[in-house]
């Protein structure tokens, strides 16, 4: 049995109705296939964000850490960004322009 993931979420659609908004589709690839979970209003949608070490790996004092490029929660991230009023302030994430 593989425990490696088979799933990934890309994004949450929501839909906004009287300044409610309610998540309505997970769009997800699974199994390499891309595909649409419909949510009904008795569903609940949890997204955690990961982590900021979700990419990385181990080394040992013989073996470097495996350099792992593949794209990881920032995608959802920006993702659920598009949908907030507040996007353009949270992401993509600005530099320090504070004087020096």
């Amino acid at each position: 049995m593989s425990n490696s993931i088979t799933m990934q979420v890309q994004n949450v659609e929501f839909a906004f109705d009287r300044g409610i908004k309610t998540a309505h589709r997970i769009v997800c690839t699974h199994a390499g296939e891309q595909e649409n979970i419909d949510l009904t209003e008795d569903d609940l949608v949890f997204v955690t964000n990961g982590s900021c070490t979700e990419n990385s790996s181990l080394g040992d004092n013989d073996h470097a850490p495996v350099m792992n490029t593949e794209p990881g929660e920032g995608r959802l991230l920006a993702a659920l960004a598009k949908h907030c009023k507040a996007a353009p302030r949270l992401w993509p994430p600005r530099k320090n322009t504070a004087p020096t």
